[in-house]
């Protein structure tokens, strides 16, 4: 066998659990859009700890990367969904591998302001054009500039949904070309017992 038909072969054992996360993650999208009514459960959880282990996962399917974590403004404990947090951060990072294919670089900040805790993804990738910012959360949608990447364009739609359950926001800053930030803000007291029923 040839290096190139080895380096061929390791690549494509390599890509194999990226290919199973990504199935997997798309099952869990396609179960929350179909969900009217999202239920959540609530419970005192440590947002950093939940992000590490994030960007862990995001690693062992993409070990080029390089993800820079900051979380010294970031309190240690939250009373939030941490399976929620879980799938907002994992699709938060898998988007921000999938569209930066020439930069490797990854940051990832936490901070709390008053009563939210803020926790934005930031990469140098393809960016997003101006005129698709207004209809990035929208079901289905792609941006006009990532045609030749796979997508289902739904899991910053589901972000939303899971974020909007517990009272949460999800915001966008992007230079098409250049790179793109998304930032969760979570209250940092969630919805009352009320709100479960």
């Amino acid at each position: 066998m040839t290096p190139e038909k080895i380096q061929e072969r390791l690549a494509s054992i390599r890509g194999g659990p990226r290919h199973i996360t990504n199935l997997i993650n798309n099952l869990l999208n396609v179960a929350i859009i179909e969900d009217e009514n999202i239920g959540f459960s609530p419970e005192q959880c440590n947002p950093g700890h939940v992000a590490l282990m994030c960007i862990q996962s995001q690693l062992d399917v993409a070990p080029g990367f390089e993800i820079v974590s900051d979380f010294e403004e970031l309190s240690n404990t939250i009373f939030y969904d941490p399976m929620h947090l879980t799938q907002i951060l994992n699709i938060l990072l898998s988007n921000a591998v999938k569209y930066s294919p020439e930069s490797k670089e990854i940051k990832v900040r936490g901070w709390n302001d008053k009563n939210s805790t803020f926790i934005s993804v930031s990469d140098y990738g393809v960016g997003i054009p101006t005129g698709d910012m207004a209809n990035m959360f929208k079901r289905y949608f792609r941006a006009g500039n990532v045609t030749n990447i796979p997508g289902a364009g739904i899991s910053l739609h589901v972000a939303m949904k899971l974020l909007d359950a517990q009272g949460g926001e999800i915001a966008l800053e992007s230079i098409d070309g250049e790179g793109t930030t998304v930032t969760v803000r979570l209250p940092t007291e969630t919805l009352g017992v009320d709100a479960l029923l």
